[in-house]
């Protein structure tokens, strides 16, 4: 039996509220939560209104607090849960910070964190008058210089194109055997970062690719790996799953049809090429349209961001997005864990257009919760007493 794992996504808007989820989702069985350290959405903010978005009335799209404050806490009020950040960028932070952070946070949780790092993304930066310049080389050093010092016993000299170090000094301990395991978003070149550095690598699914792609993505990680001496099979192999889970055919017919979701589904676009290859529009922002580096919501009026949703039809959406009933929505992920896929992040963003009142979140949790019960199902994975229960009872809380 592999060993696939399943994860949710902590409240970033309430704080309340995400040490209750980590406490529910230990309960449940969920294998690990995580948070995203971010600033803001990338869904524009002047569509973020209660004609579109009845939820605007209840929280604000980019009320972002702070990713590692969030899971400090969560790792103080759980004992079992993994806890990840995923995934943070070489740019904000240097590399000694997040050694220092990484390491404080694995005694925190006592050996229970994961650390993602990728090249960033334009929104974090621009608004807040940050440049974006060389990302994936701040990303390789970062990582090389994390290991470095998280691996020392002493002091550590460097000299790379970003950062030196000259004896410098971490002497704290992991708190197992080993440092936390770090994970590489991204495509490209991230994927050889990944392979040659990290610990495992992360995507989006299937925005990034249908699993024949993604098959052939894991096998180039794992020949990379294996080029550069290192064990291919140590790797973990996770991805964020842009879920649109509903309770019926009607319902998901909604959801596939709703502006917000519509340019939602443009806007995450890991790769245009993929986006192109499905034949059913040209992207609609650009045609050489790079997530990373060309999405920032506050720079999108509301005229034009109706007018890109104008061109946005439901096909579009079911291919960037698993769609459906938990049980569609397995049947979808099932050929991307028979491709490699071994940690899935499970988010529902059929919750963004809901009314953002309590008993619409717990039921959108509940089909993640219950989309988790089928996987592991199927996968002759033992489906935990909690997991078991909330699902029966249609109720995440």
């Amino acid at each position: 039996m592999r060993d696939i794992r399943y994860g949710a996504c902590g409240s970033l808007t309430d704080v309340t509220m995400n040490r209750m989820a980590a406490q529910m989702f230990e309960a449940q069985g969920y294998d690990f939560m995580i948070w995203p350290d971010q600033m803001g959405m990338t869904i524009p903010r002047s569509i973020w209104t209660p004609d579109i978005a009845p939820g605007s009335e209840v929280f604000d799209i980019d009320t972002n607090f702070d990713a590692w404050a969030l899971c400090a806490d969560a790792a103080a009020h759980s004992e079992r849960i993994n806890l990840g950040i995923t995934v943070n960028d070489a740019i904000r932070r240097g590399p000694a910070n997040y050694a220092q952070m990484v390491l404080t946070m694995d005694h925190l949780s006592q050996g229970r964190y994961f650390h993602g790092m990728g090249a960033g993304e334009i929104r974090h930066f621009k608004p807040y008058g940050l440049a974006r310049n060389k990302p994936f080389t701040h990303l390789e050093e970062s990582i090389k210089i994390q290991k470095l010092l998280m691996d020392a016993d002493g002091p550590v000299s460097y000299d790379g194109p970003i950062w030196s170090l000259d004896k410098a000094v971490m002497t704290a301990m992991p708190y197992g055997d080993k440092a936390p395991p770090i994970l590489v978003a991204g495509g490209g070149r991230a994927m050889k970062i990944a392979a040659e550095y990290a610990d495992g690598w992360i995507t989006m699914l299937p925005a990034a690719g249908d699993p024949d792609h993604y098959a052939a993505q894991v096998r180039q990680i794992k020949r990379w790996a294996e080029e550069a001496g290192r064990d291919p099979e140590a790797l973990r192999f996770y991805a964020l799953i842009l879920g649109l889970i509903c309770a019926s055919d009607d319902e998901t017919e909604a959801v596939v049809n709703h502006p917000l979701l519509r340019f939602d589904s443009i806007a995450l676009i890991p790769d245009v090429n993929v986006f192109n290859s499905w034949g059913i529009i040209e992207h609609p922002i650009r045609p050489d349209y790079n997530y990373s580096r060309d999405i920032i919501s506050t720079d999108w009026s509301r005229e034009d961001t109706l007018a890109v949703i104008d061109k946005v039809p439901p096909s579009v959406v079911r291919r960037a997005r698993a769609c459906g009933t938990p049980k569609q929505v397995a049947d979808q992920l099932q050929p991307y864990i028979d491709a490699g896929l071994d940690w899935l992040n499970i988010i529902n963003y059929a919750a963004f257009v809901g009314s953002g009142n309590f008993a619409d979140s717990a039921a959108s949790l509940a089909l993640v919760t219950e989309t988790v019960r089928l996987l592991r199902e199927r996968n002759g994975q033992p489906i935990p007493e909690g997991m078991a229960g909330a699902a029966a009872s249609g109720a995440a809380l």
